[in-house]
This record gives structure tokens, sequence and C-alpha cells, in this order.
């Protein structure tokens, strides 16, 4: 069992959400994906945009994940050390590994002394993004109001995780997440595992293959 084996069974459940997701953009240009882990989300979404800005305020996942993306040799892979919030700045925060594991593997906590750059989507100033594709423990609400700009001009498809995480620590229910996204002119596709899909209003009705 490797250092990451946790990581790497709950990745996999999740890049079949992925692969669902994929043939839904229109614009293959660049796309937006946090948290990065240990790399498999971009290694999966570098085969399909042009460009991958990916996220990952952990130490140990971000050391992983570049080692992942050297040995795979690519140069259309943008790796960010931090996290994706609403303007630019720095939390004290850490990530650790949950002791109950049904949930999922990992949990984020104030901690004293541990700096995480924190940068928003809307900085990156992107000419084009198709796809917005959030897992970040529970500040996804705060990362898309980071993004607003970037869906008006882009108008990505967006996925994120919605499973009480945002609850626990900003008191953003599920409900007011999907609002939230919804009030940027968008339509809830469904959902699959704990994963919420939205495309753009103007696109019509989408269905999308386990996505209910």
């Amino acid at each position: 069992m490797t250092k990451y084996a946790e990581c790497e069974k709950w990745v996999l459940k999740d890049l079949t959400n992925l692969d669902r997701i994929i043939p839904v953009c229109r614009d293959k240009s660049a796309c937006v994906q946090a948290g990065g882990n240990i790399g498999l989300f971009p290694e999966r979404l570098r085969s399909y945009f042009k460009a991958v800005h990916t996220f990952e305020p952990q130490d140990d996942m971000f050391r992983a994940m570049e080692e992942r993306m050297t040995q795979l040799r690519t140069s259309n892979v943008i790796m960010h050390k931090g996290a994706l919030g609403e303007k630019e700045g720095r939390i004290q925060a850490e990530l650790k590994m949950k002791p109950d594991k049904h949930e999922g593997t990992y949990h984020i906590e104030p901690a004293v002394g541990n700096w995480i750059t924190v940068v928003s989507v809307d900085s990156l100033e992107l000419k084009s993004c198709g796809l917005i594709y959030l897992d970040i423990e529970g500040y996804e609400p705060l990362a898309l109001k980071g993004a607003e700009k970037t869906i008006k001009r882009c108008r990505p498809v967006i996925a994120c995780e919605v499973n009480g995480n945002c609850h626990r620590l900003l008191g953003v229910s599920n409900n007011a997440i999907r609002e939230q996204i919804m009030s940027y002119g968008y339509r809830r596709v469904g959902r699959r595992r704990s994963d919420d899909l939205f495309t753009p209003e103007e696109w019509g009705t989408i269905t999308v293959e386990g996505f209910t």
C-alpha cells in the first residue's frame, strides 16, 4: 500500500464523475481544478484541455503532484501551491486526515502559524475557461465568489463538491451553495456521489449520464 493509498481510493472514485463531466465542456482551452491532491485530477484533465490550472495547499500532496507531472513530462499543467478563495491573501489553516474515512479523506482545521497562500480564480485573468471543478473541503462558496468575473465572461461548466463541509466551516447550507451558482445564470444538471454539476442557462436542458 502506498503512502497515498487513501487519497488514491477516493480520487479514483471522483474521476468517474470527471469522465462524465469533461464531454459536456464546450471550451477545451483552459480549466481550473482544486484541490489538486496528488495529481490524479490534472493528469486526467491534461489530455483534454490545452491548459490546466490546478491548486493544492498541502505540502506533501503538492510535492507528490509535482513528481507525478515530472514523470509524465507534461507541459500544460500549471501547478499553484495554495488555495482558492474570494480574494488574494493568506489564512492560517491545515489540511488533516479525517479519523472517519466514510465521508472522505481530509478536512480543514485552523492552525496557528501554518500559513496558506490564497488566490482567486479571477486573478488568473483567463481569456477563456471551459470548466471550474472544485473539491476544496468546504471553501467552495468563497472560491466561487472569487471566480464571478471569470464565470460571467467565460461561461464554464461548474462542478463542485456539496456535502455539508461548507456548513461546518462557513455556515453555508448545501442549498445556499446551489442558489449561489444558479444566481450566475446557471442550471443545475444533477448530482453524482458528492458532486453537483451546473451548466449555463443559455445552453438549455442537458442530461449527463449518472447525474440525477
